[in-house]
């Protein structure tokens, strides 16, 4: 799991589960793998809420998710 949190008033919940899920990319691509997303979610930020976004993921062989 990656998890993104923005600043409280400058995100917003879509951003920051682009962050996450270009993170567990980057992670899976270290490993000669691709991403395989099992699950994702994003929380909009308010007032006293701060926003974030997070994806539940595995890497997989190449090819492998298609």
């Amino acid at each position: 799991m990656v998890a993104s949190h923005g600043v409280m008033g400058w995100s917003i919940g879509p951003a920051q589960k682009a962050k996450a899920f270009e993170e567990a990319g980057d992670y899976c691509k270290m490993l000669g793998k691709e991403l395989q997303s099992i699950n994702s979610s994003e929380t909009e930020g308010g007032f006293g809420k701060i926003a974030s976004g997070e994806v539940d993921f595995r890497c997989v062989a190449p090819g492998a998710t298609k």
